[in-house]
C-alpha cells in the first residue's frame, strides 16, 4: 500500500534523524544547483547519507548535480547540504521534487538557501552574475501544494516568498544584483520568442528549479534566500545554449558562489 503524503514525509524525516547527527532547529539547508558543486567540496561532512537510501527520495541523474545530503558546519553554524535536486523534467512530481524540503521542515528546520544556474532574458544581466532573487513567476503549470492540504494553509501569501530581511543582510555584506527568477519545466531551453515573452512578463533570468521548493518552504513557514547563477543569454540573445556552458561558468566561480553562500548561512535571522 502506497504512504500518504504525509507519510512520506514522516519516512524520509525518520531515517535522516536516524542516520545524521545534527542541531536540525539552528540548521540551515542549502540546495545546490548547477554551478555549485565547489561549494561542497569545501565543507568537511560530519555525515552524509545517499539520496536514493532515504525513503521516498530519488538520486539527481543531471550531470553537474551530487547525490547526497551532508550534515556540515559554516563557520560554526550547522548546515544540511543537498548536493543536488532533481526536476519536473526528469518525470518526478512537483511532490517528489519538494520531498526534501518537507523532511527538513518536519525535523525542525526553519531556513533554507537555494541556488540554481539560470539564463538570462534581460540583456543588462550578464553571464557571471550572481543573482539575488528577488521574486519569482511560477511559469511550469504545477504547484505543489495542489493535494496537499494535510500539511497547512494551502492559500500562502507569496508576498515575502525570499525573505526580504535575510535578502538585506546578506547585500549589506556582498552586494548582489536583484532579479526576478522564472521557473519553468525545460528540458529545452528557450526559443527566442520565449525569451521575448518572458522578459515582457517581468522575468530576468530564466530556470528549471527553484519555485517549487519555495513554494513548499513557505507553506511550511521556513525562511527562503535564492542565489542564480547567471550562466548564459536565453536564445534569441545568444545564438546558442548548452549544458556545458553552464557547468563551465559554475566552475569559473566557484570560489566567488562558496563565499557568497557562507555569507548567507552566516545572516540568517
Amino acid at each position: 500500500m502506497s504512504l500518504t503524503l504525509t507519510g512520506r514525509i514522516d519516512a524520509a524525516a525518520n531515517y535522516m534523524r536516524k542516520k545524521l547527527d545534527c542541531d536540525w532547529k539552528h540548521a540551515t539547508m542549502v540546495v545546490l544547483g548547477s554551478g555549485f558543486k565547489a561549494f561542497a567540496d569545501s565543507v568537511k561532512p560530519k555525515g552524509s547519507v545517499e539520496f536514493a537510501d532515504v525513503p521516498g527520495f530519488s538520486a539527481p541523474k543531471v550531470q553537474g548535480h551530487g547525490s547526497s545530503l551532508l550534515v556540515a558546519e559554516s563557520d560554526g553554524k550547522p548546515i544540511l547540504l543537498a548536493t543536488g535536486r532533481i526536476h519536473l523534467y526528469e518525470g518526478h512530481t512537483a511532490h517528489d521534487i519538494v520531498l526534501p524540503i518537507r523532511a527538513a521542515a518536519k525535523l525542525g528546520v526553519k531556513s533554507v538557501v537555494l541556488t540554481n544556474a539560470s539564463g538570462s532574458v534581460n540583456p543588462a544581466i550578464k553571464p557571471g552574475t550572481i543573482l539575488d532573487i528577488r521574486d519569482h513567476i511560477n511559469f511550469t503549470g504545477k504547484n505543489c501544494l495542489v493535494g496537499a492540504n494535510e500539511l497547512g494553509a494551502q492559500f500562502v501569501d507569496m508576498v515575502n516568498a525570499y525573505d526580504a530581511d535575510w535578502r538585506g543582510r546578506i547585500n549589506a555584506q556582498q552586494k548582489l544584483t536583484s532579479g526576478v527568477y522564472c521557473g519553468l519545466v525545460g528540458p529545452t531551453y528557450e526559443t527566442p520568442a520565449e525569451t521575448a515573452a518572458f522578459g515582457r512578463i517581468g522575468a530576468d533570468v530564466v530556470g528549471m528549479s527553484t519555485v517549487q521548493e519555495t513554494i513548499a518552504a513557505r507553506q511550511l513557514g521556513m525562511k527562503v534566500v535564492g542565489l542564480s547563477l547567471v550562466t548564459n543569454f536565453a536564445g534569441g540573445l545568444a545564438a546558442s545554449v548548452n549544458h556545458e556552458e553552464v557547468l563551465h561558468e559554475g566552475k569559473s566561480r566557484g570560489a566567488e558562489l562558496s563565499k557568497i553562500l557562507n555569507v548567507a548561512i552566516a545572516t540568517r535571522p
